[in-house]
């Protein structure tokens, strides 16, 4: 399998935000959303299994002394850092985000990142 090449720029801007995004999550409660409910809960899953490869990364990392990433993982982690700048444009360009949009603009990078992704996005709209 090739190798493939990762900037810190794009590791440290992702781990950043998920450090971030994660201390924030533990403290939302989707129970209080009423209807919002199983987007809230969907995108608090997204985060964590983001959260999870950027955490597995950094293992990896400690085991082999390098961060050089297979493609498979450079494709991931580059689906990473695109959920984080699609959240971030969302947020920014509209006063009242809708999050169904953003759920909706993030499905194709989740699904890169989990395998598991299209089954609780499934589960999740069942329960609207």
């Amino acid at each position: 399998m090739k190798e493939g090449k990762l900037t810190w720029i794009h590791l440290g801007e992702a781990l950043g935000e998920s450090n971030n995004i994660g201390f924030h999550l533990g403290r939302m409660s989707p129970h209080n959303m009423d209807n919002m409910e199983p987007m809230w809960s969907l995108l608090q899953y997204s985060l964590l299994r983001v959260n999870a490869l950027l955490l597995a990364i950094n293992f990896d990392f400690l085991e082999r002394g390098s961060y050089s990433l297979s493609m498979e993982e450079k494709e991931k982690l580059e689906a990473v850092v695109a959920i984080y700048r699609s959240i971030r444009k969302d947020v920014d360009d509209y006063d009242d985000p809708q999050l169904e949009l953003i759920m909706e603009s993030l499905t194709e990078h989740m699904i890169m990142i989990d395998p598991h992704y299209e089954e609780a996005r499934e589960k999740q709209t069942m329960g609207k």
